[in-house]
């Protein structure tokens, strides 16, 4: 009886200890700052890549040629063929879609509830979302919520070789192709389905397979869906093999790659070069990227893309200050410790926000990283 007494004592003692711990580790990171964030970078070289471009001029290029996996940031390059095609006349962003038609690509639980909360934005004050939306708008949900039934959608009116073809026009040599992303993460299932596996093999089989093996197998699958007109060729079970933290980070491995350089100098391109999108395209990609600013803004104009998974936070961005100068910012992190991950992501406002108005904050950024770039 003594001895169930001391070790229900001794597991109450470790709860409160584990309570406590988790408490003060809360607190920790909620005192982060941006320069906590720039410690990290420095930290951890290899999981980082940095590129930072202020009025033409590239200020900091940290690890900036890495190849690093993009998540939703490859959506930038979607919003780049939709607008081309546009403006060429190929499709009219004024076409309307019904909504319904988008479900047939999206997902359940593989967004964060970016489309739910994108459908949301378009009820205002009527009581439901609307039955129809037109093009532009999916495209703006794409870039401005990320939905990902939104991405898939337009992967099928663009066609995924058109949008592969315009990294080719855009000269982005470093740059993976474009394969559907959230069907991508139901590839597992699909795989065990037909060979039944442990977790373990199946994570491991995984990993040995190319991207562009994987790239291949979801692009069957958006093709049947968009054939079939639903989703009966992904198995039920995807949910419970995705679901598995080591699944997810084996499938964010093999995502479409680019480099933080090859994507800070594009968002200058395209905003800069008159000749790399024609007037009319340039001015839908703008209304497809744009973000709303607060009031009292030093910014003009700003438009960001970000991109995460379990093992991935990415963030590309361009601003026009009120004197017409320009900055363009890629972070992209990888495969960084779990623990660090919340803190990250919630710090990561503060240290873009600091690269862009805060020039102490560059200059002290420049010192800490400008002597490992590569």
């Amino acid at each position: 009886m003594k001895i169930l007494i001391l070790m229900g004592i001794t597991a109450v003692i470790g709860m409160i200890a584990f309570v406590i711990l988790a408490y003060v580790m809360k607190r920790r990171d909620q005192a982060k700052t941006e320069h906590d964030v720039l410690s990290y970078l420095q930290q951890h070289p290899d999981q980082v890549s940095l590129c930072l471009i202020k009025d033409g001029e590239e200020m900091i290029g940290y690890h900036a040629d890495r190849r690093m996996p993009l998540a939703s940031v490859c959506k930038i390059i979607v919003a780049v063929e939709f607008s081309r095609q546009a403006a060429s006349g190929q499709i009219d962003p004024h076409e309307e879609v019904p909504v319904q038609k988008l479900l047939q690509y999206y997902i359940p639980d593989s967004d964060g509830g970016a489309h739910d909360a994108w459908l949301n934005s378009l009820r205002g004050s009527a009581d439901a979302p609307p039955d129809k939306v037109t093009l532009l708008e999916v495209a703006q949900g794409m870039i401005q919520f990320s939905s990902n039934a939104n991405t898939d959608y337009l992967l099928s009116v663009l066609g995924v070789h058109q949008i592969n073809q315009t990294l080719i026009r855009l000269g982005l040599q470093s740059h993976d192709k474009l394969f559907p992303l959230s069907i991508a993460f139901t590839i597992p299932a699909y795989l065990n389905q037909s060979d039944p596996a442990s977790a373990a093999l199946l994570t491991e089989r995984l990993r040995e397979m190319s991207a562009s093996a994987i790239g291949e197998i979801a692009c069957e699958l958006h093709l049947q869906i968009q054939k079939d007109g639903d989703q009966r060729v992904i198995p039920p079970s995807h949910h419970k093999i995705t679901r598995q933290q080591h699944v997810q980070r084996a499938v964010s491995e093999k995502l479409p790659r680019s480099t933080a350089r090859e994507y800070a100098q594009l968002m200058k391109r395209i905003y800069g070069d008159e000749t790399l999108l024609p007037p009319k395209a340039r001015q839908l990609f703008r209304s497809i990227m744009e973000r709303k600013l607060r009031e009292g803004s030093p910014f003009n104009y700003m438009c960001h893309k970000g991109g995460s998974t379990i093992s991935i936070i990415n963030e590309v961005v361009y601003a026009e200050d009120r004197q017409g100068r320009t900055v363009e910012v890629a972070l992209f992190m990888h495969n960084f410790n779990p623990t660090d991950r919340t803190w990250l992501n919630a710090k990561l406002d503060l240290f873009i926000r600091g690269l862009l108005v805060d020039e102490q904050f560059v200059h002290q950024a420049r010192r800490a990283l400008q002597p490992q770039a590569g």
